[in-house]
Formats: structure tokens, sequence, C-alpha cells
């Protein structure tokens, strides 16, 4: 791992561990985290790790909390292919809590594409600003309770 890589991953972990504490993942307020992933392989980059370790540490505190995983970017792509990739990163997003032991019967994978931007110019890059996991808990997980994917 190069040191810019290394520096990034901290600094990710960083930004999940100086959020509210595991209690906080079990309220309906949402935390949201910088996350880096690759829009076209809809899968998260290795440098997110840390912030997908620390988040499955967290919502081990609320075992029976339902968790809404939101994706969004703001990558200049059209609306269709954003929403169809931010939910195939959440989806991976959901698979990785998964292997590291949060019961994937409890999480909620969304994407929303660009649908709410943070505001700048998009960007390309797997890091731009807009590029973020929103987590809440919710009522429940039921795939009923993202809006349709597509526009």
């Amino acid at each position: 791992m190069s040191r810019l890589t290394s520096l990034t991953a901290f600094a990710l972990a960083a930004s999940v561990l100086a959020t509210p504490r595991p209690a906080a993942a079990c309220t309906e307020a949402p935390q949201t985290f910088a996350l880096v992933f690759d829009l076209f392989q809809g899968r998260v980059d290795p440098v997110s790790y840390p912030v997908i370790d620390a988040l499955a540490a967290r919502l081990a505190g609320c075992p029976h909390r339902a968790i809404e995983l939101q994706v969004h970017t703001e990558t200049v792509r059209t609306g269709a292919f954003n929403l169809r990739q931010s939910h195939a990163v959440a989806e991976d997003v959901r698979a990785l809590l998964a292997a590291r032991g949060v019961d994937p019967s409890r999480l909620l994978a969304c994407g929303y594409g660009e649908e709410r931007p943070l505001g700048g110019t998009p960007s390309w890059a797997p890091d731009a600003p807009g590029n973020r996991l929103v987590v809440r808990a919710v009522p429940s997980a039921r795939p009923s309770a993202c809006r349709p994917r597509e526009p």
C-alpha cells in the first residue's frame, strides 16, 4: 500500500471513529461517511475498508435495528447509470458488512445516484467529495422502503 493510500485509509477511518459512539448508529439521525468507490465496477475501493470495518463495529451495538445504507455520487454520467451503479455500490457495502458479521437481513441497500448533490463540480474521481455513504436506522429493511431506482 502506498503512503498516499495509507494516509487516505487512515483519514477515512478517522472520519468514522470521530462520529458519535455506537448508540448513534441505532438512531434515525443520518450519519455521513466519505466513501471511495469505483462507480463503473459498482465496488467499494479497498482504501475504504477501514470505514466498513469501523461501521460494522458500530452496527454491532444495535443488532435488532434495520439500517439503510444510502450511496450517493456526483459523477458526470447519466442519471440512470448513476442510480444503477450507486445501488451496486450500496449492495457491495451490504455484502462487506455481512462479511464482517452484520446480519444482512437488517441492511437495506439504496442507491441514489446524484439525486442529492453536495454541490461543487461533478467529478469522475473515485474519491470525489459527493461520493458518500449515508447510514441511518429505519423501521424496516424491506426493499420497497427504497424509492424506485430508475428515473
